[in-house]
């Protein structure tokens, strides 16, 4: 991924994102939004249908990143895919990166796991 061409946008709050959200996706000028919601974790149903709306018109997806507890409901039904993670330490320089997919619209509940090393440099 090229680092210089990459847009950060600072809101101060959750409304604030989704409006952001919702400009972006209407450019066209994107393929792929992560909006980070922290811990405010909810955004009204219309706020999502109308981002889904945009989204599959401007061929955009666009990721919601929450901290939820595992478990926990995602942010409504338009959600087509939620998902958790977790790491382990393996040893020092290993972990066991496992993401667990407990909703997907189109496949179903999956579960991936790999071993994860630190980059040279950092082991």
């Amino acid at each position: 991924m090229d680092l210089a061409s990459l847009v950060v946008v600072r809101v101060p709050d959750t409304m604030a994102a989704a409006r952001s959200a919702d400009r972006l996706t209407r450019s066209g000028a994107f393929g792929l939004l992560i909006v980070d919601l922290q811990d405010a974790a909810a955004l009204p149903l219309h706020v999502l249908a109308r981002l889904a709306g945009l989204a599959q018109h401007h061929h955009t997806a666009i990721v919601f990143v929450t901290q939820k507890a595992p478990g926990a409901p995602s942010l409504g039904s338009l959600i087509a895919l939620h998902g958790s993670t977790t790491r382990a330490r393996l040893a020092a320089d290993a972990f066991v990166c496992t993401l667990r997919v407990g909703k997907d619209k189109r496949r179903g509940p999956w579960t991936v796991e790999e071993v994860c090393r630190g980059p040279a440099g950092l082991r």
